[in-house]
């Protein structure tokens, strides 16, 4: 079964790639899944989640009359992680409860998640946006770079990325 990422700025087409995935099957947190319709969506084929229990609850269903499963943004779900680790805790930010300890805890819990849907006998794809980002080589000379979106901590994508085959940018090329 295929595992991958799939990263780009929004509106280059993600979601419609994914969608001609055999049997999708799309757990959302952007609400553009109606805008796949036009693309031969279906409404029955998704599930839209507002927070990180509604997805981890999403992640345990077995999708028997489907093939391919599609978590469409991932990046939001790890916020809602965040989010709802501060609010059990009754802090503020994960940087509250000591040096590191609180990021570790939500990349941990995310990443525990994550690995079991890619454990799934399904094939996977997670969704990102991405972003450009400026950077100079030793020489001095800038370029742009093309990054998932940075609201995922670098660890954690790293994670992420050796439990994928695939982990690609998506573009759209001006002509």
């Amino acid at each position: 079964k295929v595992k991958m990422v799939l990263y780009g700025e929004p509106g280059v087409g993600k979601s419609v790639f994914a969608l001609k995935a055999p049997k999708p099957f799309f757990i959302t947190t952007d609400g553009n899944y109606e805008w796949l319709e036009e693309f031969g969506a279906k409404e029955k084929d998704h599930l839209q989640v507002y927070s990180w229990e509604e997805a981890k609850k999403a992640f345990k269903n077995e999708y028997e009359d489907y093939e391919t499963i599609v978590v469409d943004l991932l990046e939001d779900m790890f916020k809602w992680c965040e989010y709802e680790f501060c609010k059990s805790s009754r802090i503020d930010h994960v940087s509250d409860i000591g040096y590191g300890k609180g990021y570790d805890i939500t990349r941990n819990e995310f990443f525990i998640e994550i690995s079991k849907l890619l454990a799934k006998d399904k094939n996977i794809i997670l969704i990102m946006h991405g972003t450009d980002k400026i950077v100079k080589d030793r020489r001095g000379v800038e370029k742009t770079c093309h990054i998932p979106s940075p609201r995922l901590p670098d660890k954690l994508l790293d994670m992420i990325e050796g439990r994928v085959r695939y982990f690609l940018r998506c573009y759209l090329r001006a002509e």
